[in-house]
């Protein structure tokens, strides 16, 4: 059953004997605005009139995705097997017959090129329940006046809470507005169930009353320029609901029979004309119309149920069957001459950005000799890239499609993509569910430290705040620590170990001996097992510096001569490291060392000799110094003075020393001259 301002709905009769011909309708011609048809000019194609349908330009839908929207929790039917097994299946195969890659056959866009949609298997996406909000819950008072919402209208039964189809559509646009159902594409069909007792209402009639109707689709615009959102609605078909007598083959038993008929009528109808909701006229948005019997399965909604895959649907009318004899071309399937079937084992299918995912394809024969199919796929998101292991295969052979997302691909969430096979005559195309996640998110957090100096006084402790805050994902918890503290200080976290997005409390604690420092910096480290951070802080240790020991151990006071050696014990204070041990003379550096025992040589003749004063001075690290007494040393390098000599008491030549040496060096160069002159004589 169609929906428009002008088209009647499909109508439920009262009692059983009239069941069969209630269930279909007929739109009027516009620009009237009539109640729906009664029983009795119910649509039927006898022997001599024409039943066809005729592409007027709108669209269809490729490869239907239903999802499953149960208004309120009121124990609605769950219809996922159905449509899971429905939708996949040769019930949709031959309603490629319907593919819109054609010239327009009627209406005013006669001539004009169709949509190029081509019409195939589809897919069941999923189930959800919706809380409708309280301007859309429904209501019970009369229809009329200014009353126009959460009303009842005169023909539904006494009680009945009742809902009008803006309302639906409405509630439908909050509810994918706000993230509570998936968003709507080209494929989307949300199939609306309601529970007995919630009625739903269109065009001044109300479903499941004689006179009424058993189910509709439609389509709404959030804007006149954004694409339609398709919806069927379906109230319940529960016993002693009057759906449970009106809809339907007369011979279904069970309220899942009923309404698995009705909504395979309006899923058909929805595929096949989707844009009904917006039609004024015979043209577009019309998709594929017959315009004295409706749409393609109001024309066989007198004949007799069929099953599919174990479960009741209605007979559709085929163009290709029969244009005169309804009940010939009333079929669940059909196949060409040459024909074959497309599927997966598993028509759903999830891709995570950087990685791919195989697809198996099978392949049968349905009628015809031998054929080689090509495949191809269409509706590929952005990022994903398809490949078949066998482009072109022989029929019953089986296939493999391998998807791929690039590392950069964005997630999508419910993309169909077709799958294509054509044996030359024949076009058949599948859906696949896809969804595309993004890289996993890297978990990661982040360091905080609001001040990062701290100063601790000796033989106290100082607290620093530590914090962190979750930048993505969901890190593991965080172990603290910290390090390049200075000797005698420590740190501790309370806790130690934090969940990302909490803090910690750092103690530094000083000994009474830790060292002296100044802005010295040290490192607080975050770890976990998805990322480690750290910052640095500084720190300084305040206190008062103690006083280094140290004493020389050599030279004692005394007299002291030549190269001296001179040795320094000293050791600094508390906590401190020795830094420097300098030796003076008279107040004058004479040597420094870094270590203890310092050893000085010192050349004492650098000073005159005399008294002088040697001392001694210590520094450590922490600033303290310490200097000794003076060692008070005479130092003594001048050869003492000559002494007079003394001459013996009498003569001789002890007496004159030195003129007595001369008087003997005369006598012997008077001796040698004389030796010099003598001549010289023969042996």
């Amino acid at each position: 059953m169609k929906r428009s301002l002008w088209f009647a709905a499909a109508l439920c009769g009262s009692s059983a004997a009239t069941a069969a011909a209630v269930r279909s309708s007929h739109p009027v011609q516009p620009p009237s605005r009539q109640a729906p048809v009664n029983a009795a000019s119910s649509p039927t194609c006898a022997l001599g009139t024409t039943c066809r349908l005729q592409y007027y330009g709108g669209k269809v839908i490729p490869n239907v995705k239903v999802y499953q929207v149960n208004w309120t929790a009121g124990g609605q039917l769950d219809m996922s097997a159905f449509f899971g097994a429905v939708t996949s299946s040769s019930y949709l195969d031959w309603l490629e017959e319907y593919d819109t890659n054609i010239a327009v056959q009627a209406g005013s866009a006669l001539g004009a090129q169709g949509t190029n949609q081509l019409v195939g298997r589809g897919v069941f996406a999923g189930s959800f329940g919706i809380t409708p909000s309280a301007a859309n819950a429904g209501g019970t008072q009369p229809c009329g006046g200014a009353v126009t919402t959460n009303c009842c209208l005169s023909d539904a039964p006494a009680g009945s809470t009742c809902i009008q189809d803006a309302q639906i559509a409405d509630e439908l646009k909050k509810q994918i507005a706000a993230g509570r159902l998936p968003p709507s594409d080209e494929n989307s069909l949300y199939f609306v169930y309601f529970p007995a007792g919630l009625i739903p209402e269109l065009q001044g009639h109300s479903a499941c009353v004689s006179g009424g109707f058993c189910g509709y689709h439609s389509n709404y615009r959030v804007t006149a320029a954004s694409p339609s959102v398709y919806y069927a609605v379906m109230p319940s078909h529960d016993n002693g609901t009057g759906c449970d007598i009106g809809c339907g083959d007369p011979g279904l038993t069970t309220a899942f029979e009923r309404i698995s008929e009705t909504s395979s009528h309006e899923l058909a109808e929805a595929i096949t004309d989707p844009e009904v909701g917006l039609a004024t006229s015979f043209g577009i948005p019309l998709g594929w119309y017959d315009p004295n019997n409706a749409e393609i399965a109001d024309i066989c909604a007198g004949n007799p149920h069929d099953t599919v895959g174990g479960f009741v649907v209605q007979t559709l009318f085929s163009n290709r069957e029969s244009a005169s004899l309804p009940a010939s071309a009333c079929v669940s399937q059909r196949f060409d001459p040459l024909d074959f079937t497309l599927a997966m084992a598993n028509n759903h299918a999830s891709l995570a950005a950087g990685s791919s995912v195989q697809v198996p394809i099978s392949t049968l024969m349905t009628s015809g000799g031998a054929q080689t199919i090509t495949l191809s796929v269409a509706g590929l998101p952005a990022g994903v890239t398809a490949a078949f292991d066998h482009t072109s295969v022989s029929v019953g052979s089986p296939a493999i499609l391998t998807l791929t997302a690039a590392a950069g691909a964005s997630a999508r969430q419910d993309v169909v993509v077709q799958l294509r096979g054509n044996n030359g005559p024949v076009t058949h195309t599948a859906a696949l569910l896809l969804q595309v996640s993004a890289p996993p998110v890297p978990a990661d957090f982040s360091l905080l430290l609001p001040v990062t100096g701290i100063a601790v006084a000796r033989g106290s402790s100082n607290t620093l705040a530590v914090g962190t805050a979750v930048l993505s994902g969901s890190p593991l918890p965080v172990a603290l620590s910290a390090a390049g503290l200075p000797a005698g200080v420590t740190a501790s976290f309370v806790p130690a170990t934090i969940a990302p997005g909490s803090g910690s409390i750092l103690t530094l604690a000083a000994s009474a001996s830790a060292r002296l420092t100044a802005g010295v910096t040290f490192t607080v480290t975050a770890s976990s097992a998805d990322a480690v951070h750290a910052k640095v802080a500084t720190l300084s240790v305040t206190g008062v510096p103690g006083i280094p020991t140290l004493a020389i151990a050599n030279p004692t006071a005394g007299s002291v001569s030549g190269t001296l050696e001179i040795d320094v014990n000293a050791s600094p204070a508390a906590g401190a490291s020795l830094s420097r041990v300098e030796v003076f003379v008279d107040g004058t550096s004479v040597g420094s060392s870094t270590s203890s025992p310092a050893q000085i040589f010192w050349p004492s003749a650098q000073v005159p000799d005399g008294a002088h004063a040697l001392t001694a001075t210590a520094t450590d690290d922490d600033g303290g110094t310490a200097t000794t007494a003076p060692v008070s040393l005479a130092v003594l390098n001048a050869p003492p003075p000559p002494t007079a000599p003394t001459r013996p008491a009498g003569g001789g030549c002890a007496t004159g020393g030195m003129p007595s040496v001369l008087a003997l060096l005369g006598l012997l160069l008077s001796r040698r001259s004389r030796r010099r002159g003598r001549p010289t004589t023969a042996a």
